[in-house]
């Protein structure tokens, strides 16, 4: 059975999974820095220096940006995610 806890643990090596303020973001917390540099990855704009796992995040369906810094992301979405069951 599908477990989308264990699936973005895995996908970005997540220690835990946050909502956020914002109804259409999900923050994870990273086990690891991951960028010392503030990121940001919309769709439709490229940077093809982006991280290969941030330019994955970007490809699921639904995400709309990526935002990385420290040990942490915040994925945006554009509706409602199909994979979650929280607000994402």
């Amino acid at each position: 059975m599908f477990n989308i806890d264990t699936f973005w643990m895995r996908l970005c090596n997540a220690r835990s999974i946050e909502t956020t303020p914002s109804p259409h973001c999900i923050k994870l917390n990273l086990n690891e820095v991951i960028s010392t540099k503030a990121l940001t990855l919309q769709q439709g704009a490229t940077k093809p220096d982006a991280p290969a796992f941030a330019q994955q995040l970007l490809a699921i369906e639904s995400v709309q940006s990526v935002f990385l810094f420290q040990d942490f992301i915040t994925l945006t979405r554009t509706r409602i995610c199909r994979l979650a069951t929280y607000p994402c």
